[in-house]
């Protein structure tokens, strides 16, 4: 399996993000808090599952709140595949084939075998590590290591492995070589021996039983044939139960679809390729030919459309040349009116209340004096206090102070607007100024009437600028006018030059086209040869054939490489079953027929056991028959103790040698592996690796051993690191998985680091490596993501 792309919903600090994965080496570079360990969580979660918070504190809640999960797209033996799940508390695991976009049935049971044999904590043990799970692997020992082998290198080994730690527990329980009386079997031999050791002294007894010796001779003879008969049945259970571990991995090479499929010559493939891409270069050339055959030139009423629009916007300029003419005169004669005024500043128009104050102020003065002495006279007549008198008195003086000042006021502010005009000059001046304001009016309509039309003037020149894919070079309308001018006369003269050599283009390309259908046509009957030659009809047909030969050489060889871990005899009886339920039935009636002989091996041990004891008691009650009895029965359950004993004791082995089997030897050769990885991370220090007890010694070029706790935290993580790479190697034919490693080379000098870098490049051919990391120090690498 190889990771092609990932894509995060939303996963911790990743939120609708993407990254396209080499199918080789793909190197992540990141910074702290960048993010490199959560997409390391995230592949994980998507293959096993997403952390629950009783797993793990960190679940990678989305910090933006996006939908929890995202999608891999992965390559495997049976094309591109998209895994997606989503969801933390109730997870939706959905898998689609992206060759048809076909969505797998029960997506939980074919990621479960695509993963095969491979577990979460197996993952964990040799693909997926980091600086942290280095030190973890530091306690391993071979046993372990072993274990770990068997588990990986024999499919179902799990459930063995546990099947026959429970067997070592029982029979341990039953006997030890050192132990006291507490064990049942332990109890049972020293009791026997010191019942057999008291018989013995009482042996001159023995002629007491000879004369019923014939009967006893027959039940030994029919429980030892009973014996026999229980090895061979739990020796063909042990066969069955062999070929049933081994008949799924027949079943699937079985399956493996081998038909016979036409080879391609490599030379006759390139060759159609190379005819193909002609054909259709020839093809493309000639009908971008006939295009541009077709292709006419621009007519002669476009070239007249542009002359009447240029004609318009001439006119437009004309008009609004006019214009500006009357705005001038307008403004001259706004400015013969301003300078009647010393301050060139024109004063609003008198009202008719302002008019009469400055027209009648002295005859109202007079008349207001007037009148208030004839008041004065007749309140004086009619009113007899003085006092009351003067308040009129003083009342009517107060009023005409008031008229006075505010009439003054008012006339001086009218002169000082009117500066230095007289009263007689002020009214004489109303029709200049109301004159002034009608020309402001008309200043205001014809600005207003030159803007627009300049707008509109503009918007013209741009278009018809756009249309003949000219820039104007001059902002003034005149300047641009006789720009455009100019462009349609140069495009007008260069039409009739295009017509001419258009002539000329259209004879060379009907030769081009002639020559180019001729050569299309050859090659097009070449193409035709090879493609009869296969009996094929189109170009993916034959690429499809090459392609179908080639899957078919490597189901070939995975056939093989699958049959040839099941020895040839045990293929013979495996093909005599029709399919699993056959062959656990057959089991099944094996175990029947074992438990009816162990049924009838102990109804004879006890029969034999009676006669005996009837035997003792017709000869004699004394001491002697009494002892004689207590051995037999001390000797009957000491047999189906240490036969129970022997059995688990057997069976743990059994299941350890077929494991070991079946897992090809696979410790040596790891080992081998790793002693060579780890000699090149070493710069060749180190040249052996060695298990002794639960210890591991390496050993120098100069023959110097040292314990591994003895070396540099640098050393001992290449040496765990070399252990890795060497099991993810030598069960590469049980699965291939990308290793996923997360800053695992931290403590590595420079130059061992560089190695490290060289030596994962050259693993990738073979399996996919992701190394995600805070720097590199080269940038050579294809594809690489920096965060």
């Amino acid at each position: 399996m190889k990771i092609k792309q990932v894509h995060i919903s939303g996963f911790g600090k990743w939120s609708q993000v993407a990254f396209d994965f080499n199918s080789q080496l793909q190197i992540i570079v990141g910074q702290n808090e960048s993010g490199k360990s959560t997409l390391r969580a995230f592949i994980v979660g998507i293959l096993f599952g997403f952390p629950s918070k009783k797993q793990s504190k960190n679940v990678y809640d989305p910090q933006d709140g996006s939908r929890y999960g995202g999608d891999l797209v992965v390559e495997t033996a049976n094309g591109d595949f998209r895994i997606a799940r989503f969801d933390r508390t109730q997870s939706t695991l959905t898998i689609t084939r992206l060759a048809d976009q076909h969505e797998i049935t029960n997506p939980d049971e074919w990621l479960s075998n695509e993963l095969l044999p491979l577990t979460r904590q197996s993952f964990d043990d040799i693909f997926n590590f980091s600086e942290q799970d280095l030190i973890q692997m530091k306690q391993i020992s071979a046993p372990d290591l072993q274990k770990l082998l068997l588990n990986l290198g024999a499919v179902g080994s799990t459930q063995w492995f546990e099947t026959a730690t429970e067997f070592d527990k029982q029979a341990d329980k039953l006997f030890a070589s050192r132990a006291t009386g507490r064990r049942s079997l332990n109890q049972a031999v020293h009791s026997y021996e010191v019942s057999e050791t008291e018989l013995a002294k009482q042996s001159e007894q023995l002629k007491i039983f000879l004369d019923d010796q014939q009967t006893v001779s027959e039940l030994t003879q029919s429980v030892a044939m009973l014996e026999k008969e229980l090895d061979k049945s739990q020796e063909n259970i042990n066969q069955l139960t062999q070929l049933q571990r081994q008949y799924r991995l027949f079943y699937e090479a079985q399956q493996i679809e081998r038909k016979q499929v036409r080879s391609v010559s490599e030379s006759d493939l390139q060759h159609a390729e190379q005819l193909q891409v002609e054909i259709d270069l020839l093809a493309s050339n000639i009908c971008r030919q006939e295009q541009d055959l077709s292709v006419q030139p621009e007519s002669a009423s476009e070239i007249e459309d542009s002359n009447k629009r240029l004609m318009t916007i001439k006119m437009m300029a004309s008009q609004l040349v006019n214009d500006q003419r009357q705005h001038d005169e307008l403004l001259a004669q706004q400015k013969a009116i301003q300078a009647q005024f010393a301050t060139n500043k024109v004063p609003k128009l008198l009202t008719a209340d302002d008019d009469q104050r400055l027209s009648n102020y002295k005859v109202r003065f007079i008349g207001m004096v007037s009148g208030a002495i004839l008041l004065a006279i007749a309140v004086y007549l009619v009113v007899t206090p003085i006092w009351l008198w003067f308040m009129v008195a003083i009342v009517i003086l107060s009023f005409i102070i008031r008229f006075v000042v505010k009439n003054n006021n008012v006339i001086s502010d009218i002169k000082k607007q009117y500066y230095p005009l007289n009263e007689t000059q002020i009214r004489a001046v109303q029709p200049s100024i109301e004159h002034y304001l009608k020309l402001d009016n008309s200043l205001t309509a014809i600005n207003q009437k030159i803007e627009l039309q300049t707008v509109h003037i503009n918007k013209a020149l741009q278009s018809l600028a756009r249309d003949l894919n000219v820039a104007l070079v001059s902002q003034a309308i005149h300047d641009s006018v006789d720009q455009l001018a100019q462009t349609i006369q140069n495009r007008d003269l260069l039409k009739q030059n295009e017509n001419v050599l258009r002539q000329q283009q259209k004879s060379q390309l009907d030769n081009m086209i002639e020559a180019s259908s001729i050569s299309l046509n050859q090659k097009k009957l070449d193409l035709k040869v090879i493609f009869q030659k296969y009996d094929v009809e189109k170009m993916t047909d034959l690429q499809n054939l090459d392609i179908a030969y080639h899957e078919q050489m490597v189901n070939d060889h995975r056939y093989q490489a699958m049959i040839q871990q099941i020895p040839a005899q045990d293929q013979k009886k495996l093909s005599a079953f029709e399919d699993a339920q056959a062959l656990s039935k057959n089991l099944e009636n094996e175990h029947n027929n074992l438990a009816q002989i162990k049924q009838h091996f102990a109804e004879e041990q006890a029969k034999l056991a009676r006669i005996q004891a009837q035997q003792m008691q017709r000869v004699s009650n004394d001491d002697f028959m009494v002892m004689q009895q207590k051995v037999a029965d001390q000797k009957t359950e000491l047999i189906t103790q240490f036969s129970e004993y022997l059995a688990q004791k057997l069976a743990n082995r059994w299941i350890y040698s077929a494991l070991h089997a079946a897992s090809q030897n696979r410790f040596p050769k790891m080992m081998k592996f790793a002693t060579e990885y780890f000699s090149q991370l070493t710069v060749r220090r180190y040249q052996h690796i060695n298990f002794e007890k639960d210890e591991i010694i390496v050993t120098t070029a100069r023959h110097e051993s040292f314990n591994v706790m003895l070396l540099s935290t640098g050393t001992q993580e290449q040496l765990y690191v070399a252990m890795r790479l060497a099991l993810a190697r030598v069960i590469a034919d049980v699965i291939n998985f990308p290793m996923v490693i997360d800053d695992g080379f931290v403590n590595f000098d420079p130059q061992r680091r560089a190695v490290m870098l060289d030596m994962l490049a050259q693993l990738s051919d073979k399996q996919q490596i992701i190394y995600l990391t805070t720097s590199v120090e080269t940038n050579d690498f294809p594809n690489m993501i920096k965060l």
